[in-house]
């Protein structure tokens, strides 16, 4: 049914890489959330009145609290269409790296709006629950809510996988996060249903305030959730370690490429990224001929990732046995020290007597350059040492 939708609304759907096609998924979701959410919020708020209105207009404070989280829902669809419309902008004087990470702010602020929608539902549930106790007043169901209720609880599961089609397709956090929202609104919607089904045929007229303190909590922690997903790749998230290990070996197929460090992948949007890398290459090969080498690997990775592609060169001493054996100290002393680290851009002055080299030791290391420095100067005194910790990019 989502591909048909896809297919039906989008041209050229399967081209998820082009940027209208990817803004085009961005903007059907958008549009297909506010049409859905104002049928299911005008089908509740109706329901709501009608009910009232044989109550003594006294109104089911979880029909309503419910039809307020879709209405809520409106604003959510509004911003997903303006971030996708604003993250589309080329890249300015302001902005170089493009507008790509407004779709993460537009994520984080649906995301907010679950939050804000949550909270007030409680403080509305808790205020129902008072009154009760405190004076009997309550809200009644029938049977046209019960069914309202059970069609709305239809379509916005419907809606939740439509987003969450379009989201997986294109990777975006906020249809993904927008998938969730609905989702949650099914859970609570349902629970409103079985409110209102209690009421019908047990006379639990107490339930109703309950029922929106527990639908409360839903909307609160899927908020909760939905911001540390938005949030994350704002602050700044790791790099994505299976991308790694594909370019690291898409580099070292390359025969001239003798080791890849320093991996670091910068993200400016879901297709918008930048990497950079360190190479080793044998010393003996001459600067034109490096330079060459790096050139075709950029090129290509340019080609294949759609990312702007840097790559340092490391001159590596290849075949000298001598080199060879001082990285293999180097490394049983550093390891001595926390198993878990590597070392790479090893370099030996032998007519100097002096050894470069960088350590990659993980953020919770007991492994400081006070106590290696003590280390090697006591197991390997005739060298001088010069070198720098580093911490992983990645998880």
């Amino acid at each position: 049914m989502i591909t048909f939708l896809r297919r039906l609304f989008i041209k050229d759907y399967q081209n998820v890489n082009d940027e209208n096609v990817r803004r085009a998924h961005g903007v059907f979701g958008a549009i297909f959330g506010i049409v859905t959410n104002i049928l299911i919020a005008g089908l509740k708020v109706g329901a709501a009145i009608f009910l009232a209105s044989k109550a003594s207009w006294v109104f089911p404070v979880a029909l309503i609290a419910d039809a307020v989280n879709n209405i809520s829902d409106i604003a959510s669809s509004i911003v997903t269409l303006i971030g996708f419309k604003l993250a589309d902008k080329p890249a300015d004087k302001e902005h170089p790296f493009g507008h790509q990470r407004i779709e993460y702010i537009a994520g984080l602020f649906v995301a907010i709006l679950i939050l804000v929608a949550g909270y007030e539902l409680l403080k509305e549930s808790i205020e129902s629950v008072i009154a009760f106790h405190s004076s009997g007043t309550h809200s009644s169901y029938d049977l046209l809510a019960c069914i309202i209720l059970g069609v709305s609880i239809l379509l916005k599961f419907f809606q939740s996988m439509v987003n969450r089609g379009l989201g997986k397709a294109i990777n975006s956090p906020t249809l993904l996060a927008v998938s969730l929202d609905s989702l949650m609104d099914c859970l609570t919607t349902s629970s409103v249903l079985l409110s209102a089904i209690l009421m019908l045929t047990l006379g639990w007229n107490f339930m109703d305030g309950y029922i929106g303190i527990l639908v409360s909590f839903l909307l609160i922690i899927s908020g909760i959730k939905a911001v540390k997903e938005t949030a994350s790749p704002l602050i700044g998230e790791g790099v994505n370690k299976e991308l790694e290990e594909t370019i690291r070996g898409e580099v070292l197929a390359h025969k001239e490429i003798h080791g890849v460090h320093d991996f670091i992948c910068h993200y400016y949007g879901v297709d918008k990224k930048f990497i950079t890398l360190h190479a080793e290459i044998d010393q003996n090969t001459t600067l034109i001929e490096a330079h060459r080498i790096v050139d075709e690997i950029e090129d290509q990775l340019k080609a294949e990732y759609k990312a702007d592609v840097t790559i340092h060169i490391d001159p590596t001493a290849i075949g000298d046995h001598e080199v060879a054996r001082m990285e293999l100290l180097v490394l049983h002393e550093v390891t001595m020290i926390d198993p878990r680290a590597k070392i790479h851009d090893f370099q030996m002055d032998k007519e100097n007597k002096r050894i470069d080299f960088d350590v990659l030791a993980p953020f919770d290391s007991k492994l400081t350059e006070e106590v290696l420095k003590k280390r090697l100067l006591e197991n390997i005194a005739a060298f001088e040492f010069s070198f720098h910790i580093d911490h992983p990019m990645g998880d």
